[in-house]
């Protein structure tokens, strides 16, 4: 719904709700003395309440190229702010002027609580609230499609649809990928459940340039993850139209952010070597940025060195101070994860990443995990039915569940993500790519970035420690850039 504010409106909080996915866009209309406010972004762009094109926030696009991410209450443009996880706003009248103040709540993330056990009538409850969000979302008469991976939540949605009988109005999509599409094939059949092999397509390169172009031009936000390219490309086509796209993101930051080991084990490493972060602002090595990078950088915000940036970017100035007071000094690194992974990676960049698509496309994302219902059952939990810091195991519930109504051992598994092969459409599409990049008007020192390019490029095809970085700053960039050059929002 969307509302105009002034200096006489009783409104003077606007607030998120904890862990949802749903959020209020804001635009401060200064020439009219006046906010506009909205919850649903397709309204808020199709009003005549914010101009056509907008103003980019320099701010917000150094947040992009430092961390991959635009952190609320900023947006990408001037004036247009996001009530997101753990703020509010307050609107203040001075001299019968509007005025906004964020605010935030650091410990909004925190299970205080003990108290409560886990009895079987939960499980029942669980499905039945995952079910139910999605039947109250969605839009009728559209398909519903469930991004399934071998993983637990996208199969506790999935079985959801099975227990109430509505196996046949859902499909599941897995992206090819082996083990992961073997293990979510086998869960789609034993539940009745239609279920999609998701493929790129052989595309020509001047055809993928102009649908990438076209695709890109209706996008309002952008989006940095590696498997938004996918989207319009998957099946010739098949999501590039009106649906439900449903998804199993959202409940980490309230069941528990476990790391992988290997990330557990550098972030203890971290508490020494970030000791020798300042000698980061120096160079652009890639080695050695990830070997001294602060531990708020461990749970996720990835992008190129300050450095870089510098070079770059102009006018740049280094936003990386932002992260270091969002998480109390007595914070171990679990707190520290919910807090930066869970608040900010999850929500704006996996989360959006869907809803970015589901904008440019008048689709529906829909979310079940976030749930109110659901995060307040599961805030107020006993930790032993949620999580093993020793074992680094989460979501014991949904494991008992899944194995007790479908058979499968998903400690056997193993943890895996809905994976989507960007590298080899970037490598495809080098000429282009580098062309998109160099051609943006967001960089004031063309040749060094030409020749860091090249270095990214090298660093990407070699098997050492930074291949994998390599090739995600590059989609990171590229995929910037082709908001930047292409989408209609823009101010230019």
């Amino acid at each position: 719904m969307l509302k105009i504010l002034n200096y006489k409106s009783d409104i003077k909080e606007i607030k998120h709700n904890n862990f949802s996915s749903e959020t209020y866009y804001l635009y401060t209309d200064k020439k009219n003395n006046s906010v506009i406010c909205c919850d649903d972004l397709k309204e808020l762009i199709n009003s005549n309440l914010i101009p056509k094109k907008l103003e980019i926030e320099n701010e917000a696009i150094f947040h992009l190229f430092t961390t991959s991410i635009v952190p609320p209450p900023l947006t990408v443009y001037k004036n247009l702010f996001k009530v997101g996880q753990g703020l509010k706003a307050n609107i203040k009248i001075i001299d019968k002027k509007l005025d906004i103040n964020f605010l935030e709540n650091k410990n909004n993330n925190k299970n205080e609580n003990e108290k409560n056990s886990f009895s079987n009538d939960d499980e029942h409850f669980i499905l039945e609230k995952l079910f139910s969000y999605i039947q109250k979302n969605k839009m009728e008469g559209k398909p519903n499609y469930l991004f399934q991976s071998s993983g637990k939540d996208s199969n506790m949605i999935a079985l959801s649809y099975s227990l109430f009988g509505k196996s046949k109005d859902l499909t599941c999509l897995t992206y090819n990928n082996n083990d992961e599409f073997y293990y979510a094939n086998k869960i789609s059949k034993k539940l009745g459940i239609k279920h999609i092999m998701l493929e790129i397509p052989d595309i020509k390169k001047n055809i993928f340039e102009v649908k990438s172009s076209e695709y890109f031009e209706k996008l309002f936000f952008p989006n940095t993850d590696n498997a938004f390219l996918g989207y319009f490309l998957y099946n010739d086509g098949m999501l590039n139209r009106e649906c439900n796209l449903i998804d199993g993101m959202g409940n980490d930051i309230y069941i528990g952010h476990i790391p992988k080991r290997y990330e557990f084990t550098m972030q203890f490493l971290s508490n020494f070597l970030s000791k020798f972060n300042f000698i980061t602002k120096h160079t652009g090595s890639l080695i050695i940025n990830e070997l001294f990078k602060k531990k708020i950088f461990w749970p996720g915000l990835v992008g190129l060195p300050t450095y870089v940036n510098k070079k770059i970017l102009k006018d740049y100035k280094d936003i990386t101070k932002f992260y270091d007071n969002k998480y109390e000094k007595d914070d171990n690194y679990f707190d520290i994860r919910s807090k930066i992974r869970g608040r900010y990676v999850d929500l704006e960049k996996f989360i959006m990443k869907l809803q970015c698509h589901a904008q440019a496309t008048d689709s529906k994302a829909i979310f079940p995990w976030t749930d109110d219902s659901l995060s307040n059952y599961f805030i107020n939990l006993d930790k032993r039915f949620l999580y093993s810091k020793k074992n680094l195991k989460n979501k014991l519930i949904l494991r008992n569940i899944l194995e007790k109504r479908l058979g499968i051992n998903f400690d056997n598994i193993g943890k895996k993500d809905f994976k989507f092969d960007f590298w080899k459409i970037m490598l495809w599409n080098k000429i282009f790519v580098k062309e998109t990049i160099l051609n943006s008007n967001l960089f004031s020192n063309k040749k060094y970035l030409l020749s860091y390019l090249d270095y990214l490029f090298i660093m990407a095809s070699r098997n050492g420690i930074t291949s994998n970085r390599c090739k995600i700053l590059l989609n990171q960039i590229f995929q910037i850039c082709l908001w930047y050059n292409n989408s209609e929002y823009i101010k230019k």
